[in-house]
C-alpha cells in the first residue's frame, strides 16, 4: 500500500513503511534506518547528520517532525545534500515530512516540507 501526499507543489506517493521509529535526539543516520519511517518526537532541537557509508545507489531515508522543537538536517564531511529552493535543511514544523534520495555516491535529493 502507499499513501498520496503533496511536496514541494508536488504529487509525491510515499512508500507503505510498517515500522516506525522514535527519534528523540541528535544522531546520525544509519543503514538500519532503511526501510524505517523516522519521526522526530524529542523536546529538544535535533540533528540528522547524513555521512559517508555503504549506502546502496536509489536508498530513500524517510522522516516525520512530531515535536515542537527545531529538527535539522545535515551533510556531514564528504556528502552533498542538494534541495530546491535554498540550502536550508530545517523541517517546516510539526507534520513536516522529508525524503532522502541518493542519487550518486555521496550525492543525496532532499524533498519535502522545508523551510
Amino acid at each position: 500500500m502507499s499513501y498520496l501526499r503533496f511536496l514541494e507543489n508536488s504529487l509525491t506517493i510515499l512508500p507503505s513503511l510498517t515500522t516506525v521509529s522514535v527519534v528523540s535526539a541528535s544522531r546520525n543516520f544509519a543503514l538500519t534506518d532503511v526501510g524505517l519511517f523516522l519521526v522526530a518526537a524529542g523536546s529538544g532541537a535535533i540533528t540528522l547528520t547524513l555521512n559517508t557509508d555503504n549506502w546502496r545507489q536509489s536508498t530513500e531515508l524517510y522522516l516525520a517532525h512530531n515535536s515542537e522543537a527545531i529538527v535539522t538536517i545535515v551533510a556531514g564531511s564528504g556528502v552533498t545534500i542538494t534541495r530546491f529552493g535554498g540550502a536550508a535543511h530545517q523541517l517546516a514544523g510539526k507534520g513536516a515530512i522529508g525524503i532522502l534520495k541518493l542519487i550518486s555516491v555521496n550525492n543525496w535529493l532532499l524533498f519535502g516540507d522545508f523551510f
